[in-house]
């Protein structure tokens, strides 16, 4: 194992410092006589994940690091081993923009990595594989199929704030029926625990503008959750009805309110259509996709 584990490392070097004809390939054709050994030795080692922080939030680093060790497959730490991470460095319309780093095993196997505090929320994975001696896609694959992966996940500053809602469900009469409580399961699954109604019933609260429901609020529960979600969720338009169902037309508008200072931080509308044999699950899926929608949209600004 050892001389498996010196010939990977001297390659790597070599490979970066001189063996420029190996970068110039591309990232397609057939591997060289060293690439070829190379992903041949991947068979001797194994990467496991020990231990991985669980979550933070926007702009607010990790508590723990996580932590990777490589073994030989009989079980012996492998340890001045170069091991690559994988992880979400920024977001571009919504897609993650991946950064690698490459890291070095110490004496136990282990490498340790904690990313900075990023501005963006997430919810994928970080990679970790072994460093490859070359761009070339087989080389590539070879190492990702042997890749180990956790958790990367940033929420929103709203999640540990929490917010009162103050959302009017209207039924097809576009009369004001009850609260819209899909919001509350959609909250409750991003790990907001701190998700309530406001504390009033009264649809002339629907005359007040978004400053003046604010203000109602903050006189009765004072700034106890950190946002203030107001709007309301209507049909669009009649539905339809042919043959294979029925189709529901919803629009959502809604606005976040920052309850510690009144500010308006975030408006949008959401349109959504459903087609379904049953109407009234037409409905349910219509007004569903509606509330994930905004969350969806609303975790990305907040």
């Amino acid at each position: 194992m050892k001389v498996v584990k010196l010939f990977l490392t001297v390659t790597l070097f070599c490979l970066i410092a001189s063996c420029a004809s190996t970068s110039e390939s591309g990232n397609g054709g057939p591997l060289n006589d060293t690439e070829k050994e190379f992903v041949e030795s991947l068979a001797n080692y194994k990467l496991s994940v020990i231990s991985s922080p669980k979550f933070t939030e926007v702009d607010k680093p990790f508590a723990t690091p996580y932590v990777v060790q490589v073994k030989t497959v009989k079980g012996a730490v492998v340890p001045d081993f170069s091991i690559t991470v994988s992880y979400p460095a920024s977001k571009k319309n919504s897609e993650y923009v991946f950064k690698t780093e490459t890291l070095t095993s110490g004496k136990d196997g282990k490498v340790s990595f904690k990313p900075d505090s990023v501005s963006f929320t997430a919810n994928t994975k970080i990679e970790f594989y072994i460093t490859p001696v070359s761009k070339k896609k087989l080389v590539i694959d070879a190492v990702k199929e042997r890749a180990v992966k956790a958790d990367f996940k940033i929420n929103s500053k709203f999640v540990s704030k929490g917010a009162i809602l103050a959302v009017w469900d209207f039924d097809e009469r576009d009369k004001p029926s009850n609260n819209f409580f899909y919001l509350n399961g959609d909250l409750q699954n991003l790990g907001t625990l701190k998700i309530g109604n406001a504390p009033f019933s009264d649809i002339s609260t629907l005359k007040l503008t978004p400053q003046e429901l604010y203000k109602k609020n903050v006189e009765i529960i004072g700034n106890t959750y950190g946002y203030l979600i107001g709007g309301t969720v209507k049909f669009e338009k009649p539905y339809e009805k042919d043959d294979s169902g029925y189709t529901v037309y919803c629009i959502g508008e809604f606005y976040v309110i920052n309850m510690e200072n009144g500010e308006e931080v975030f408006r949008t509308t959401v349109k959504k259509t459903s087609k379904n044999e049953k109407y009234n699950n037409a409905v349910k899926d219509c007004k569903k996709a509606v509330s994930k929608g905004f969350v969806d949209e609303m975790v990305e600004k907040l």
